[in-house]
């Protein structure tokens, strides 16, 4: 199912505009945006009862300067949670400023943009580009180039050297990583749960996961549907495939603060 909404904009329409798909659960809502002057007048759109979506954009009306076309040159993206204590609670937020990736087809802007409430299992999905009225793909407007620093007669610039290349560094991101439960057992058994993709982490320089356990033996849990305990001999185990986790997820206090 498909619902087309505009944003409220102040003035007349320019010749860019914000188109984004938003999707929660089996809905899509399309949202599109024009350049405004009031961006706080700008409401937001109801997502299934569970998330609110809002697109600001900023930049020059149709003819403003000499009869020449509007351009966008900021867009702002919101999501709220509607579910949260203290709602609409905003959850997400998103800037992008010129010069914009180029495309039409959503998502070319943004990305798919992947945002979660505080009620688990809601995800809403969005994604944006750039049009014009007419169809036209947009191009890359160019940047104000910044000024070359003065300097003092104590210091002179250094001739200008050409631009080294940049050494590629190739990152892996894992998922969400559980080694308590059945994990922990495969490794108290001395195996290694994972063995599977071995060989595609050690092609990476950094390697990146989502620890979605406690790595204990203390601790009391949580008065909560699913708790996640780690014996300490994971570690091992984990250093030898992963370089970094991080721990902002639902399962990093699920045995208390200590």
């Amino acid at each position: 199912m498909a619902i087309a909404l505009a944003g409220v904009c102040s003035l007349a329409s320019a010749a860019e505009h914000v188109h984004c798909d938003v999707r929660y659960a089996s809905q899509t809502v399309q949202v599109d945006a024009r350049p405004t002057d009031e961006p706080l007048r700008v409401p937001s759109v109801n997502i299934g009862e569970r998330f609110a979506f809002k697109v600001v954009a900023r930049g020059t009306h149709e003819g403003a300067r000499d009869g020449t076309p509007g351009r966008i040159t900021q867009v702002s993206l919101y999501a709220y949670d509607l579910e949260a204590e203290g709602a609409p609670a905003l959850v997400h937020q998103q800037r992008l400023s010129a010069p914009f990736a180029t495309g039409t087809e959503v998502p070319a802007l943004t990305g798919w943009q992947h945002v979660h409430s505080s009620v688990l299992g809601r995800e809403l999905v969005y994604g944006c580009a750039l049009r014009t009225d007419d169809g036209a793909v947009v191009e890359p407007q160019p940047r104000v180039p910044t000024p070359a620093p003065s300097h003092s007669a104590l210091s002179a610039p250094s001739a200008q050297m050409p631009d080294a290349p940049s050494p590629a560094v190739r990152l892996v991101f894992l998922g969400d990583v559980m080694l308590a439960d059945g994990p922990g057992r495969l490794i108290a058994r001395g195996g290694d749960p994972f063995a599977p993709v071995a060989e595609r982490l050690k092609q990476a320089d950094v390697r990146i996961a989502n620890l979605e356990c406690v790595v204990a033996r203390g601790g009391k849990a949580l008065d909560k549907p699913w708790t996640f305990r780690a014996h300490p001999r994971v570690l091992d185990v984990l250093r030898r495939h992963v370089d970094v986790v991080s721990l902002a997820n639902n399962h990093s206090g699920d045995f208390g603060r200590a």
